[in-house]
Order: C-alpha cells, then structure tokens, then sequence
C-alpha cells in the first residue's frame, strides 16, 4: 500500500468499533487513532466493555465539557499526523473541532503533509447549523475546501448541506452508519408477536432532549382521545425526563405512554421487536442509528424530516412516512394515516428489511467505501 489510511476520531462508539472490528476482519489495512477513551456525554459508552480488534491508538489529551460542546485537544496526535507524512487522514469529526481547525491551518500552510479527508454526518437542519453566521461560514469553507481532499458522506443529506455551504467537493464517497448487525438478527417470528398487540404500539427510541428529540412537541400533536388508538413506549434517558413525564401526567395520558429509561442492546431489541411502528419525531439529528436498527427489524417507519438519513430509510407510503415537526398538523396526519393501513405493515415492514439489506447492510456499506475511496484515492488495497 502506497500510505496509510488512518481514521483520527474522538472516542471509540460501540457501533464504530464493530464497524472498524468487521474492516479489520475483511482484511483491509487501517488504523484508528482515538481522541479519549470516553466522554461525559455518553455514559452508557464504557471503554471497558468494548472489544476492540482493529489496528488502533489512544492518546487521552485534553477534554472538557463547555455547555453543549466536547473540547478536545491532542498535540501529541497532531505532532504524529505531521511526522506520518503523506497518509490519508479520514477526519471523523465535526469541522468546528478544535483539532480539526488547528490540523486545516497546519495543511495551508504545509507543515502537515496528509491528506485530509471528512466523514461528515453534515446536516444544515440541526439546531446548531440553522444558527448560522458570517463567521462559521468562512471558517468551515477554509477547512472543507482542500484540493486533494475526498468527501466522506452519511448519505444525501450530506451532500445537499456540503452544497448549501459552498464547499468545493471534487470527490465524494459513501460510509453512512452501521448497527451492531449481529445482535440484530432474531430467531423468533416478528410478525406473529406483533399481531398480537389489540392496540398498536408506537416504539420511540431518543435521548430525552426536548431541543433535539421533540418529544413533547411530538405527544402535544394528538388529542387525548387520539391516544386510545395507540400505546407509546419511549426508551431512552436525558435532562428532560423529568419535563417529560411531567407534561405526560399533567395531561393525563399516563396510561398510553410508558417511559423504560436507558436500555441496553437486548432490551432494545425485544422493543423493537414488540411495536408495530418505529418512530423518531427530531429537531434535529444527523443520521439516528435508531432509525437503521427500525429497518433491520423490519418495521415500518414514521419519522421527521430532520433526520439526514430519511432519504435513504424512508420511501413515502412504501415503508413508511415522514413529517415537517414544525406541522402539528402533519404529524398527527401521518401517524393517523399510518395507523389506518394495518393491513400494510407487514408489507411496509418487508420493505423496510429490503431498503436496510441494499443501503444499510455493513459488508455492503464497508466494501463499497473502500473500493471507491481507493479507486479516487489512488490506492492499492
């Protein structure tokens, strides 16, 4: 191999590290350098739990948590990224990260010699990209915006929002996200226990964020006399649980939501497996791996429109719907004309398994990135 491919990331995510253990097995040649072992904000993330395969290093520099930020700065990573030379540096990382800025400054000015690659998750939806300004425009054009540099994307929306910015992509390829496949896979009929449920159950899988996940934005759509046609189940901790719970009972629908809390992966998986409908009504999200894990086991899918991988999950009225969450309107529409086609689910669900198995699937996703990136990038594999 002509350089090295090294992927420079913050904290090793389970479903990351799976993905990187499977590239490892299928014989391809890579390294992952890592920021931290773990962050404030992923309590359920414990390096201690992972196993990790592949060809990796961790320099635990400096962290800390600012409001909604994750600082990180590693000077001994950037000192060895100028020493390796001439490598491909796959830059899984915001663009506003501290070492990003400094590693784009270092490249213009040629000290550091790597190519510069970002996997980018990039969407112009999220909170904190609508809040734009004069200033992050010009700062994100003069890290994007490097001749040699390969766009790495999530997928469509990806694309739209590297364009909505005025980046320069001379070369794009594909790596949206994957899922823990292997824990994904059951041995029991779907089908059969989900036609057992008399009331449709609505499964919510979302950090309890109200800024981020619209949960309250999503329940306040529905009158008290639409939730006796559905159950909620809503999996997952955060600030707002207890605003949430509050809104639930002061409206007096406790007895159709259930709140589970944190949920490991065999938890998440029997919920899955016992809704009807999948659904994520976000404010803001890049690519939601819940969504991902919904078309795994085969669900049908209701989900907002900020979500930056509807494009590939959803097909309107083939496996699902999705929603503006500033329409009320439309939201309770959506769901109440997804409720009226249970004689679809099944099929809508099959649909769901088909889109996972030609988009989403990890031998796919990972063999097709390093074809293509190899081929743009000139090297042999």
């Amino acid at each position: 191999m002509k350089n090295r491919i090294v992927f420079f990331t913050d904290i090793p995510a389970p479903y990351r590290v799976e993905m990187y253990n499977r590239m490892h097995e299928l014989d391809y040649k890579f390294e992952v350098w890592y920021m931290q072992k773990e962050v404030v904000t992923r309590p359920g993330w414990k390096f201690s739990n992972l196993i990790l395969n592949h060809n990796f290093l961790i320099n635990e520099g400096f962290y800390y948590r600012i409001y909604n930020f994750n600082l990180f700065l590693n000077l001994a990573l950037i000192k060895k990224i100028i020493k390796a030379g001439d490598i491909d540096l796959i830059l899984a990382l915001s663009w506003n990260d501290l070492d990003v800025l400094i590693l784009s400054f270092l490249k213009k000015f040629g000290i550091v010699k790597a190519k510069l690659h970002f996997w980018s998750e990039a969407n112009y939806l999220t909170n904190g990209a609508r809040n734009d300004n004069w200033l992050k425009k010009i700062t994100r054009k003069f890290v994007y915006n490097h001749p040699d540099t390969i766009q790495i994307s999530s997928g469509k929306m990806t694309q739209i929002t590297l364009e909505k910015w005025g980046i320069n992509v001379h070369k794009s390829v594909l790596l949206p996200n994957t899922i823990q496949e292997n824990k994904y896979s059951l041995s029991y009929n779907l089908k059969k226990v989900r036609a057992a449920n008399e009331i449709p159950i609505v499964f919510i899988s979302a950090r309890l964020i109200e800024r981020l996940k619209g949960i309250i934005n999503f329940l306040s759509s529905f009158s008290k006399k639409d939730f006796e046609k559905f159950k909620i189940i809503l999996a997952g901790s955060g600030n707002d649980k207890g605003k949430i719970e509050e809104y639930i009972s002061e409206r007096g629908i406790d007895n159709h939501i259930i709140l589970t809390g944190e949920c490991d992966v065999n938890e998440m998986i029997n919920l899955y497996a016992r809704a009807n409908i999948f659904c994520l009504p976000s404010f803001a999200d890049p690519s939601p791996l819940s969504i991902i894990e919904a078309l795994k086991m085969e669900l049908p899918l209701l989900v907002s429109n900020r979500c930056g991988n509807h494009f590939e999950a959803v097909q309107n009225g083939l496996n699902g719907y999705t929603f503006d969450p500033d329409n009320k309107l439309e939201i309770r529409e959506s769901l109440m004309r997804l409720l009226e086609q249970r004689e679809k689910w099944e099929e809508m669900g099959d649909n769901s398994l088909s889109i996972y198995d030609s988009f989403f699937s990890k031998d796919l996703v990972i063999n097709n990135f390093f074809s293509s990136f190899c081929t743009l990038s000139k090297k042999d594999i």
